[in-house]
């Protein structure tokens, strides 16, 4: 916090601890069960080790302790909702300037326990007011893992941490050169470079950090892309080659009017029948084999049963016309109960890629007039179905 007027400056500098999400509203799948996990049950405030618990885990711990801080629930297990706007942090700021002073605060109700921690500040001329609030991202239990995460100085993590992002998106990977009138699109695509990575949890290449905040195939799939494109092909391989497995069902039920086996997809997927999302691991798995080489053979390590099975299963779940089942792929062209061709378009789009990433077991290559192979991918119709 700084002038950059030059005037004296005052106020308060506030770091809240909320409900992942924007708003802290919950998911429900199908059935109308609810996703919990991303609730604030319980919060509790230790000014003794200057840090906060969230549910079962830690969360941000303060080098240098707040002056106020408050912390709010909903402890009489009220349903009115105008109890959250009137019992919250906010609202006692902007009617007195106070927090309420509270340790700890529980709500089973709608789980948005809150809490805002503020630090007094008065800033004159080029003067610069710094805070160091540390986040820990592993798990951490006990005084000694406490000590740890303090132990090294917020300003030698702050250059290490600039260190390895200059090293990362400056010396690694595709480095663009535009002409000066689009050269701001150079920063644009570095911040993108980052935001993947950033997003990446232990390969797992997750939508955002609110509402998505879990792994999809869909978006994966292009994350994935995106990210072999601009080398961090390790990360793409990680994903597709270890997550993605794991997405693949090799049950023998059902879901919905479709076979569970070889379907890729989790409880996202499997919930809402997206069914475009076989198509799109096979379009994934086989622009990767393409842009790693056929050297890494991961088309081929991957071949039985996550890329076989994967596109007979487009193959045999299909309705009497040919086409996908009715699902909530793409609701934002249409009902769930119709059938879009978003869906059976990413089906087209996997099943030429998987003919490529299976290399002689397609059927005879060809060469065109432009250097490149070209398989023969052929579409036989029997009855009302195609295979």
């Amino acid at each position: 916090m700084s002038s950059p007027t030059g005037q004296p400056h005052e106020g308060l500098l506030c770091a809240a601890v909320m409900p992942a999400g924007p708003s802290g509203f919950q998911r429900h799948d199908r059935n109308g069960r609810q996703i919990t996990d991303r609730r604030l049950t319980y919060l509790r405030h230790l000014p003794d080790e200057q840090r906060v618990e969230t549910n079962s885990g830690w969360g941000p711990v303060f080098d240098t302790p707040p002056e106020q801080y408050g912390v709010y629930g909903n402890p009489d297990s009220s349903f009115d909702p105008d109890t959250y706007l009137a019992h919250s942090p906010f609202h006692d700021l902007v009617t007195g300037g106070k927090l309420n002073g509270a340790l700890d605060a529980q709500d089973q109700v709608a789980g948005l326990c809150s809490a805002v921690f503020a630090w007094p500040f008065r800033v004159n001329a080029d003067e610069v007011f710094e805070l160091d609030v540390r986040l820990p991202v592993d798990l951490y239990a006990g005084a000694d893992d406490l000590a740890e995460l303090k132990g090294t100085p917020a300003t030698e993590l702050e250059s290490a941490n600039r260190d390895f992002w200059a090293a990362k998106l400056l010396g690694q990977g595709l480095q663009p050169q535009l002409p000066s009138p689009v050269g701001h699109l150079t920063d644009l695509f570095r911040q993108s470079r980052s935001q993947l990575l950033i997003l990446s949890d232990h390969g797992e290449i997750h939508p955002g950090p609110t509402v998505y905040d879990s792994f999809w195939i869909r978006d994966s799939s292009v994350e994935a892309t995106a990210c072999s494109l601009v080398g961090d092909s390790a990360l793409a391989e990680h994903q597709l080659g270890t997550h993605y497995p794991l997405r693949f069902n090799r049950g023998t039920g059902r879901i919905g009017p479709c076979a569970e086996y070889g379907f890729y997809g989790g409880p996202h997927e499997k919930d809402d029948r997206e069914w475009d999302s076989n198509g799109q691991a096979l379009w994934a798995i086989g622009r990767f084999d393409r842009t790693v080489g056929r050297q890494a053979a991961f088309g081929a390590k991957s071949y039985v049963p996550y890329v076989r099975d994967a596109a007979r299963w487009l193959r045999d779940n299909r309705d009497g016309y040919g086409l996908l089942h009715s699902g909530w792929s793409a609701e934002h062209l249409g009902e769930r109960d119709k059938p879009h061709y978003w869906d059976d378009l990413w089906g087209l789009a996997g099943l030429y890629e998987a003919a490529r990433a299976v290399g002689g077991r397609a059927g005879p290559a060809s060469t065109g007039r432009d250097g490149a192979v070209h398989r023969d991918v052929r579409v036989r119709r029997t009855g009302e179905t195609y295979e």
